[in-house]
């Protein structure tokens, strides 16, 4: 089989994959040398990403990478990668799953019983700083753009819920303001 009928049996493969799911915006198997070999989204094909960390970290085992601004869409993006290996180990490629993330952000940002200022958002730790995954309410925008520093007078719930503790009590949110909060670590 010549690789043009191979690379085109993948794609429809993938294509396949991505109806059959809504999980996933797009999915796609990047070769050993880091390039996008087929995807759901052509214009991606073709791209080199053997820089980026889910093909490093792909490319031994499946890798879940945080979320992260795309450089390839643009947009918030959260992958998963898996190694491709022939037989006996040897590498032949990657397979990506780009996760959409909108019924995640539905979730999250409903705040049915909430009333007007309540909100529910998510956080991560990274280099000594909460790092806001999630749009909040009151700033669309604050997903990977607020950092709060360990330590820090604002955000206490979220600094202890990304250090691994539970609890509530009265403290003072992202914006200044004093709120009552529930906080909660998730593995």
């Amino acid at each position: 089989q010549d690789k043009a009928a191979a690379v085109s049996e993948l794609r429809e493969r993938l294509e396949k994959i991505l109806g059959d799911s809504s999980n996933f915006e797009e999915v796609y198997v990047i070769d050993a040398a880091g390039k996008i070999l087929v995807s759901t989204k052509n214009d991606n094909e073709g791209k080199d990403v053997k820089d980026r960390e889910y093909f490093t970290q792909g490319s031994r085992e499946t890798y879940f990478q945080s979320l992260f601004l795309s450089p390839i869409t643009g947009r918030l993006s959260l992958l998963v990668a898996s190694p491709i290996k022939k037989r006996d180990g040897a590498l032949l490629g990657i397979l990506v799953g780009r996760i959409n993330l909108e019924d995640f952000y539905k979730i999250i940002s409903d705040v049915t019983g909430l009333g007007i200022t309540g909100e529910s958002y998510i956080g991560n730790k990274e280099n000594g700083e909460a790092v806001f995954l999630t749009p909040t309410r009151h700033d669309p925008r604050s997903a990977l753009n607020i950092k709060i520093k360990f330590g820090d007078a604002r955000e206490t719930a979220l600094q202890n819920a990304v250090q691994g503790a539970d609890g509530n009590g009265v403290v003072k949110d992202y914006r200044g303001k004093m709120v009552m909060a529930s906080w909660g670590y998730i593995p």
